[in-house]
């Protein structure tokens, strides 16, 4: 029983110890509590005075302001502002004024004993140095405002480069110069500065910045290509134009120069009297009054197959290359050739204009 006991008042007494602990760590918390609240109640009050105290200097320092600036304006005008006549009344009544709006208050203090002293002397240098005041502040306004609008001009620059018909030629010149053209950004910016009629010119870096924008921002997605697109079209029927341009096709080298080679012929042979075929080829494709569809990649290739299996020797050439391309005339593969011409030619200028 007496071990009961014993264990029993070990239990309350460590009951009580607990109770104890926790009681003490609230007076604890309670007290910090009521420091921290004290402790911010003194710094607001403290703070209250000093935004007090600095309004009432701020208050005596008018007054003190307002006394010297009435004491110098009754001395002026009681030494009739030193004016030989009217004209220069006037002049140094205005300089008065400017006096008191640009000198301070121990400026004012040390101007109105030296007048006291000096007279007019003192009056006319302080007149001279109100002048170089206001002359100085002007300056100081006027760099900034040139500064103001050197950075909107900049800026109104930098958004000009990149309109709507630089933006087609950025797309265009980034498939004609894949990754790995020698100096491609060089190169890209060259066929850009060639081809705008923006009046800008464009560099290497612009060219490398706004690309890895387009990138960054998913162009491919975006409305501003959609943009681009739907202003190239409408460019194109404007000038009316029968040349389609797809810049999503390679045109394989051996091709290219039998292409030139094309094109020589047709301009050497240019006033040569049309034939049969040429006349049929000509009436279907003028039923025809849509915009020439874009070329495709199989479309490309089943050309340039044609170009290789019939040779210029070969009568009636461009009959038989047409007919080895569904839904496409004599006059499309001539057009075609011409297109693939100016490409090659294009990027050959834009490339030798960088070395």
């Amino acid at each position: 029983q007496k071990l009961k006991n014993e264990e029993k008042e070990k239990k309350l007494a460590a009951k009580r110890a607990k109770m104890d602990a926790a009681q003490a760590q609230k007076a604890e918390q309670e007290r910090a509590l009521r420091e921290a609240q004290l402790a911010k109640e003194r710094a607001e009050k403290a703070e209250q005075k000093r935004i007090e105290q600095i309004r009432i200097e701020k208050e005596q320092m008018k007054k003190v302001l307002k006394k010297e600036r009435k004491t110098l304006r009754d001395r002026l005008k009681e030494a009739k502002y030193y004016g030989n006549n009217d004209k220069e009344t006037l002049k140094n009544m205005e300089g008065v004024e400017k006096i008191c709006e640009m000198f301070n208050l121990t400026e004012l203090q040390e101007l109105n004993k030296d007048i006291e002293k000096k007279g007019q002397n003192a009056f006319f240098v302080a007149l001279k140095t109100v002048e170089k005041k206001i002359a100085a502040e002007l300056e100081e306004l006027n760099q900034t405002q040139q500064k103001k609008v050197t950075k909107n001009e900049k800026e109104v620059k930098k958004n000009d480069v990149w309109n709507n018909e630089n933006m087609q030629l950025l797309i265009k010149s980034v498939n004609l110069f894949p990754a790995g053209t020698s100096q491609r950004w060089d190169v890209i910016a060259a066929f850009i500065n060639q081809h705008s009629t923006a009046g800008v010119t464009v560099t290497a870096r612009d060219v490398l910045n706004k690309a890895k924008a387009m990138q960054n921002s998913d162009f491919s997605k975006s409305s501003l290509k959609t943009q681009a697109n739907d202003t190239a079209f409408e460019n194109f029927n404007k000038s009316k134009k029968d040349v389609q341009t797809c810049n999503d096709i390679t045109v394989n080298q051996p091709v290219v120069n039998n292409v030139n080679n094309v094109e020589a012929n047709v301009s050497t042979n240019g006033n040569k009297e049309p034939s049969d075929n040429d006349k049929t080829a000509n009436k279907v494709s003028n039923k025809s009054t849509t915009v020439p569809k874009t070329w495709t990649k199989e479309e490309q290739a089943l050309l340039e197959q044609a170009i290789k299996t019939y040779p210029i020797s070969t009568p009636d050439r461009w009959e038989r290359i047409a007919e080895c391309i569904p839904n496409r005339t004599k006059k499309d593969c001539l057009r075609r050739v011409k297109e693939l011409v100016e490409l090659v030619n294009s990027k050959k200028e834009a490339q030798q204009s960088v070395k």
